[in-house]
C-alpha cells in the first residue's frame, strides 16, 4: 500500500510540473500585459511543425470604430519581410544563378556605391544579408521624403534616391551595421536576375507555394481585403494617436509585406519541418541551415556563432534562455516577431499595433507555458584556463559605430571598454554600466553567468591582424585610454563651466535691472555664453523632435530643421567672434578672480565647439 501511494504522489508531482496554463488563462494573462502596456489590440500563435497549439486575437484593430481585431485582421509585419527576401536570395544561390561570396560590383555594377576598401575588402551578398556591408541605414531624410518613393518608377530609382547610404563606414565583414537600405539593393539583384519585379518573385516562388494567401503587399489586395488592415498606433503624452502612414511600397526588399495570424503559423511551420523543406520547391533544408549561420570571414575566422545571420537572428527568450532563430519587425503604428527552434518544435508569432512598444513580454509568456518541461544542452561550459594569452586585449576599447551617424557628439565618449584579465575571468566594464565578468567557455569565447547566459555574448576577436571584442553583436577595437579619460575630464569642466556662465549671466541680468554699472560685465558674459547656448538650443530642439509624430519636422525643411541648421552654422562664428572680442578685454580686466574665470570660459567655449564640429554637429541638416 506504500508504495501505491508514492507511486500516485509522484504521477501527480510529474503531471503538475508539465501542466501548463489553460488556453482562458494564456488570453486572460495576454491582456493584463496588453492593458498595462497600453497597447490596442494585436494576434498570436503558437505552432509546432505540423499543429497549431494556441491562436488567438486580442484587443482593438480600430479605436474609433471600436472594432475587435480577429485572425483575419492583416499587420504590417516590417522588417520581417528581409526574411523573405533572403530567402529569395537564398534561392538564386541554390540555381546556381548567383554566390553568397559574388561581389556586389560584379553583380550589380549599375548601382552607385562607394566603398574605400575596395581592392582588399569587397562589399559581398552576404554582407548585404548580414547588415555587414558598412552601409548607413536610412536618414531622417529618407524616413520623411519616403524617399520620393511618388516619383520612384522601380525598385532601381528607389536605390539610386539612397545614394547617400550606400558608402562603407567601415571595413565590409567587420562591423554589423543595421541597413535597410542593404536589403532594397537585394531586391533589386532579384528583381535584375529573375527579369521578374520583386512583388511577384516573391508571390510566385515563396508565397504561392506555401498557400500564403493572405500575405503580400500594397497592390496585392483589393478594397475589400485593405479594409481588414490593422489601424496602427503610437503614444503622444500618454494618448493614443492614430498613425496617419498608409502601407507603401518604397521600402521593398527591407519592408512592405503585411500578413495575418493563420499565414504566420505556415510560414513558422516551414522553417519547423524539415520534411517540408525538401518536398517543397522553395528552399531545401541546407538553404534554410546555411541562413542560420554567419557566413562572414570575420565571423569565421573568429569562431563567432550567434547574429543576425541571414535574416534568421539568433534570439534568445523565456527563462530558461532558450534560443531562438527568427527576425522582428518594427514600423509606424506596428510591431511584430517571429521565432522558432527546431530542437524545442515550436514556432511563435506576435503582431501589436502600437508603435515602439515591446511585445517580447507576450513571447517569454508563451515559451514559459510551452516550454516549461523542455530543456535544450548548449553544451558551453565554463572553465577555469589560464587566461594569460589573452592578456593582448588588455585595455581601453572603442565601439566601431558609424561615422554618419548624427549624434555622435554625444555617444563617442561613452562608447568604451575597459578589458581586463583577473582570477581567470575577463572583466569588462564602462562608466555606464559598471563592470560584468566573463568566464571562459573554450577558445576566444566567454559568457556572463551572473546573468544566467547560456550561449557565449563576448568573443576576444582578430580582424587583419589586429585586436578587436566582439561584444554582444557590437565591435569594439583598441583605444587610448589615457586620451578618453582627458576628453571625458575637459568635456564635464567645459560644460559645467558654460552652465556656470549662464548662471552668473543670469544673476547679473538680474542686478543690470538695480546696478546700471554692470552693463559691460553683462554684456561679456553674454558673449561669453552664446555660443554654448546655440548648440544647447540646436540639441535641444532636435531631441524634443525625435519623437515619432514630430519626425518630420526634422526630415524636411521646416522652421525647426533651418533653426538647427542655422544654430549649428551660428555657434562657431560666435566663438570666433567672442576671441576676438575678449582678447583685449580679459588682457585689462584687473579682477584677477573673474579675469581666470573669463579665460577658462573662453578656453571652454574654444573646445566645446572644436569638439562638436570634429564630430559632425556642424551645419546639421536633417533634410539632406
Amino acid at each position: 500500500m506504500k508504495h501505491y501511494i508514492i507511486v500516485i504522489l509522484l504521477l501527480f508531482s510529474i503531471f503538475s510540473d508539465a501542466q501548463t496554463l489553460s488556453n482562458k488563462q494564456l488570453k486572460d494573462s495576454i491582456k493584463a500585459i496588453i492593458h498595462k502596456q497600453q497597447i490596442p489590440g494585436g494576434v498570436v500563435t503558437v505552432v509546432t511543425k505540423d499543429s497549431v497549439l494556441f491562436k488567438t486575437a486580442f484587443g482593438h484593430s480600430d479605436l474609433n470604430r471600436k472594432e475587435k481585431v480577429t485572425d483575419e485582421n492583416l499587420f504590417k509585419i516590417a522588417s520581417i519581410s528581409k526574411t523573405f527576401t533572403a530567402i529569395a536570395i537564398m534561392q538564386l544561390v541554390e540555381k546556381g544563378k548567383l554566390k553568397l561570396d559574388d561581389n556586389l560590383s560584379s553583380v550589380v555594377p549599375e548601382v552607385p556605391f562607394k566603398n574605400k576598401w575596395s581592392n582588399s575588402h569587397p562589399v559581398k551578398i552576404k554582407h548585404l544579408l548580414e547588415h555587414k556591408s558598412g552601409f548607413s541605414d536610412f536618414s531622417y531624410s529618407h524616413l520623411t521624403k519616403r524617399y520620393e518613393s511618388e516619383k520612384a518608377k522601380n525598385i532601381f530609382d528607389q536605390v539610386l534616391a539612397l545614394q547617400s547610404a550606400l558608402k562603407t563606414n567601415f571595413k565590409p565583414g567587420l562591423v554589423t551595421t543595421y541597413s535597410n537600405p542593404g536589403y532594397i539593393v537585394l531586391a533589386y539583384i532579384i528583381e535584375k536576375i529573375s527579369r521578374k519585379t520583386y512583388e511577384d518573385y516573391i508571390k510566385e516562388n515563396i508565397l504561392n507555394p506555401l498557400e500564403i494567401t493572405n500575405t503580400g503587399f500594397k497592390n496585392d489586395f483589393g478594397t475589400s481585403v485593405k479594409s481588414l488592415l490593422t489601424k496602427g498606433y503610437f503614444l503622444n503624452q500618454g494618448k493614443l494617436i492614430l498613425s496617419n502612414k498608409e502601407i507603401e511600397n518604397f521600402q521593398l526588399g527591407a519592408s512592405g509585406l503585411i500578413s495575418d495570424v493563420n499565414d504566420m503559423s505556415k510560414f513558422l511551420q516551414f522553417f519547423l519541418n524539415q520534411k517540408s523543406q525538401n518536398s517543397t520547391a522553395i528552399l531545401s533544408k541546407d538553404g534554410i541551415l546555411n541562413m542560420e549561420k554567419l557566413h562572414s570571414d570575420f565571423d569565421k575566422k573568429n569562431k563567432i556563432k550567434t547574429g543576425y545571420n541571414l535574416a534568421l537572428e539568433d534570439r534568445i527568450f523565456g527563462d530558461k534562455e532558450f534560443l531562438f532563430y527568427g527576425n522582428s519587425g518594427l514600423t509606424d503604428g506596428f510591431v511584430s516577431n517571429f521565432i522558432y527552434s527546431r530542437d524545442l518544435d515550436i514556432g511563435v508569432f506576435v503582431s501589436t499595433n502600437l508603435f515602439m512598444r515591446s511585445n517580447e513580454q507576450i513571447i517569454n509568456l508563451l515559451i514559459n507555458n510551452f516550454c516549461k518541461q523542455k530543456s535544450i544542452n548548449y553544451s558551453y561550459n565554463t572553465n577555469t584556463r589560464d587566461l594569460s594569452e589573452f592578456e593582448d586585449w588588455e585595455g581601453e576599447h572603442r565601439e566601431l559605430n558609424d561615422s554618419q551617424e548624427i549624434w555622435n557628439f554625444i555617444n563617442f565618449p561613452v562608447r568604451t571598454k575597459t578589458v581586463k584579465i583577473e582570477d581567470n575571468f575577463l572583466i569588462i566594464s564602462d562608466i555606464e554600466d559598471g563592470e560584468y565578468r566573463y568566464k571562459n567557455v573554450g577558445g576566444n569565447a566567454f559568457l556572463n553567468e551572473d546573468l544566467e547566459e547560456k550561449i557565449p555574448t563576448v568573443y576576444l576577436t582578430d580582424f587583419d591582424g589586429k585586436k578587436s571584442i566582439y561584444y554582444y553583436d557590437s565591435t569594439y577595437i583598441p583605444t587610448n585610454k589615457i586620451s578618453y579619460s582627458i576628453l571625458r575630464t575637459l568635456l564635464i569642466f567645459s560644460i559645467v563651466l558654460l552652465l556656470l556662465t549662464i548662471i552668473v549671466l543670469i544673476i547679473n541680468v538680474i542686478r543690470f535691472i538695480f546696478v546700471k554699472k554692470t552693463k559691460n560685465t553683462v554684456l561679456q558674459l553674454l558673449r561669453l555664453s552664446l555660443p554654448f547656448i546655440c548648440i544647447l538650443l540646436s540639441v535641444l530642439f532636435a531631441i524634443n523632435n525625435l519623437s515619432f509624430n514630430k519626425i518630420d519636422n526634422l526630415g524636411t525643411i521646416t522652421i525647426t530643421s533651418v533653426s538647427i541648421f542655422m544654430l549649428t552654422v551660428l555657434f562657431p562664428i560666435l566663438c570666433i567672434w567672442m576671441i576676438y572680442k575678449e582678447r583685449k578685454r580679459i588682457k585689462f580686466e584687473k579682477r584677477k578672480f573673474y579675469k581666470l574665470f573669463c579665460l577658462l570660459a573662453v578656453f571652454a567655449n574654444i573646445f566645446i565647439c572644436t569638439y562638436c564640429v570634429s564630430m559632425g554637429w556642424f551645419a546639421v541638416m536633417f533634410w539632406s
